[in-house]
């Protein structure tokens, strides 16, 4: 069977298949419904080398629009949901580059805006839209940017920090998962940071509130 974005009914049968090329290295690809059910997917184009994000008929799996994004074996593939449309793509290759894309799809057609750098893991979205977290390859910093202008507004510096693994808008507060000392931490509007006896799982952020995902379940979170 090729390698294909495919539709499945609740049954497990496969309603539609849109075939495409395999990915030449260790590439993998994500997909996605956006606010009104239709469906993308970030695949391989040609040979396998080259990486497009394409829009997809609902009822057949029909190509409907296509643009062509930079990386050629993208990997760590994770769409990030937002208003007015949009929704973020997020690639993270660890200590090789960090890239961003936000889709919208306007009518039958794509729209595609492209982050001005390569080197910052986008993390999560504000309930407004207008806000985005990220933190860059190096570690030991949260930014917040604007919306779509993508401007810096706030730097948040970790003492002792070399990798944020996870982090969240939760209300007025960023929540972060910090890998060096194996923590949650909150931040509030001044940039003071506290720890949180909370789980120890990956975060995951939900709408308000955040989850920990672990091996003996999943735990949701939130200030009262």
């Amino acid at each position: 069977m090729p390698d294909a974005v495919r539709l499945l009914e609740p049954d497990g049968s496969i309603r539609w298949s849109f075939d495409h090329a395999s990915w030449v290295g260790l590439g993998s690809g994500c997909a996605w419904f956006d606010e009104n059910g239709r469906p993308s997917a970030v695949v391989p184009a040609g040979d396998g080398t080259q990486c497009r994000i394409v829009a997809l008929d609902g009822d057949t799996g029909a190509l409907v629009d296509e643009v062509r994004v930079e990386p050629d074996d993208p990997a760590g593939m994770v769409p990030v949901h937002q208003r007015d449309g949009w929704v973020g793509v997020a690639e993270a290759e660890g200590e090789n580059a960090s890239r961003a894309w936000w889709i919208r799809r306007a009518n039958r057609h794509l729209q595609l805006l492209v982050a001005r750098r390569d080197d910052e893991h986008l993390l999560d979205v504000n309930a407004a839209g207008s806000q985005i977290l990220t933190s860059p390859l190096t570690g030991g910093i949260i930014r917040v940017r604007s919306f779509p202008e993508l401007d810096l507004l706030r730097e948040i510096r970790i003492p002792r920090e070399n990798f944020i693994l996870g982090a969240c808008f939760v209300g007025t507060y960023i929540v972060a998962r910090l890998y060096y000392r194996e923590v949650t931490a909150v931040i509030d509007e001044r940039n003071q940071i506290a720890e949180l006896d909370v789980d120890d799982g990956w975060l995951v952020p939900a709408a308000g509130s955040w989850l920990s995902v672990g091996s003996d379940g999943i735990r949701r979170w939130w200030f009262s």
